[in-house]
């Protein structure tokens, strides 16, 4: 984000998979003069009626097939014209204060990306942010996941509390992330190898790299409805996460991580 840019436009891009109630109470939750484009991936389920009828005003991009995450984002920065870009899933769903904050934070965007604080419908803290994977903390993160996804609400009060101030984090999940387009442009968005999965937190490592700080700030608060497109599907969520996992750990930890992650996979059971 150039510092001379004091008043930067902002897009809003979600990308959408058979998840029509959530898209509309997604979408419900936005300004409607904002600038939001839904790329939509060959849903059957009414998404794009839905929102032709109730949100004139958004713009639509239908793909004939499912593109996955990482090229629908592309595709759809390639005709946003904002300078910051947030990015959005379709279960996610605005606090009242919140686009009003994201909207301050277009701003402060210079060598930074933001991603937000997320709760369940009952409030509970989510995990949204991590720190470099090795082999180590990615244990860690996976347990601590685990009991969050069992209602572990003293663990999720205690994360809570320690990460109760803006924080430089290596990642920040794709389901809220702010970035200057100039930074996105900068590392050539999302590596479209990745169909699902990862590819927020490979984003991440390579806009750090490239020398952005990327915070995740727990001041500004979204409604997440966790997992929702990839139930649609659980069959193929599942094999785009383990593909997407051997594809992360080989660029980032060469063929022993690809070792490393292909035999974790065959002690699992999992063979494809």
């Amino acid at each position: 984000m150039s510092k001379s840019n004091t008043n930067p436009s902002l897009s809003i891009i979600i990308v959408n998979y058979n998840v029509e109630d959530h898209l509309k109470r997604c979408l419900r939750s936005i300004d409607s003069g904002a600038d939001v484009w839904v790329v939509d991936n060959a849903s059957t389920d009414g998404s794009v009626e839905q929102v032709k009828i109730n949100f004139p005003w958004v713009k639509i991009i239908e793909s004939q097939e499912n593109l996955g995450f990482s090229k629908a984002i592309n595709r759809a920065v390639r005709e946003a014209k904002g300078d910051c870009l947030l990015l959005l899933n379709p279960d996610t769903e605005f606090k009242p204060e919140s686009y009003t904050f994201i909207k301050k934070r277009c701003s402060q965007l210079h060598a930074k990306a933001f991603g937000f604080r997320q709760v369940d419908a009952q409030g509970n803290f989510q995990l949204s942010f991590g720190f470099r994977p090795n082999l180590s903390n990615e244990l860690m993160r996976r347990s601590i996941q685990r009991r969050l996804d069992r209602k572990g609400r003293w663990l999720a009060a205690i994360i809570d509390r320690i990460f109760s101030k803006p924080t430089s984090v290596s990642w920040v999940a794709g389901s809220s992330l702010l970035v200057g387009r100039d930074a996105f442009e900068k590392i050539d968005g999302f590596d479209e190898n990745f169909f699902l999965f990862f590819e927020d937190i490979d984003f991440c490592l390579r806009l750090e790299q490239s020398g952005i700080n990327v915070i995740y700030e727990p001041s500004i608060t979204l409604l997440h409805h966790r997992g929702e497109s990839s139930k649609v599907n659980l069959s193929l969520s599942k094999q785009a996460y383990r593909q997407s996992q051997r594809y992360f750990w080989t660029q980032y930890h060469g063929a022993l991580g690809k070792n490393m992650i292909e035999f974790y996979q065959r002690m699992r059971g999992i063979y494809y």
